[in-house]
C-alpha cells in the first residue's frame, strides 16, 4: 500500500514524485460529477459529499498528495508546489488505478501511480500485531 515517503510515477507528472500524504477510505463524487450536479437525484445541488446516491456504493479510494521528488530532495518545495491525485484504489502490488473518468487519461492511457522506491530519511509505516 501506498505511504508516505513512497516515491512514485503518474501518467500526468513527467518527473517522479514523493508522497507527503495519504487520505484512504473515501467515497467522495469525481470533481466533475461534483461540478455538474444538477441537485438529482438527491437534492444537494453543488453539495456533494461522501453520501453522494451517484457514487456510494463504489470502492473506497485513495487521495494523495505529492511534490516533485527533486524539489523534495533538495527541501525547497513549498505549498504551492504540491500536487493532487484523488480517486485511486490498489490495483495489485505497487500499482494504484483510478475510477473515475473510466479509469483512462485524456490521451486515453490507464491513469495508474506506480510505486517506485521510498524517499530516503522519510518516516516509515510501524507495523503492529502478531509477526511484526
Amino acid at each position: 500500500m501506498v505511504q508516505v515517503g513512497d516515491i512514485v510515477r503518474t501518467r500526468y507528472a513527467g518527473q517522479p514524485l514523493v508522497v507527503l500524504g495519504v487520505t484512504g477510505g473515501c467515497r467522495c463524487p469525481d470533481y466533475l460529477v461534483q461540478v455538474d450536479c444538477d441537485g438529482s437525484p438527491c437534492g444537494h445541488e453543488c453539495n456533494c459529499d461522501k453520501d453522494c446516491p451517484l457514487t456510494r456504493h463504489e470502492p473506497p479510494h485513495l487521495h494523495l498528495v505529492c511534490v516533485d521528488e527533486v524539489l523534495y530532495r533538495r527541501r525547497r518545495w513549498r505549498k504551492s508546489h504540491r500536487q493532487f491525485y484523488g480517486g485511486y484504489v490498489p490495483d495489485g502490488p505497487g500499482r494504484l488505478r483510478c475510477i473515475w473518468q473510466d479509469g483512462l487519461t485524456p490521451s486515453g492511457e490507464p491513469d495508474v501511480i506506480e510505486i517506485v522506491g521510498h524517499a530516503a530519511g522519510s518516516q516509515l509505516a510501524l507495523a503492529f500485531g502478531k509477526g511484526a
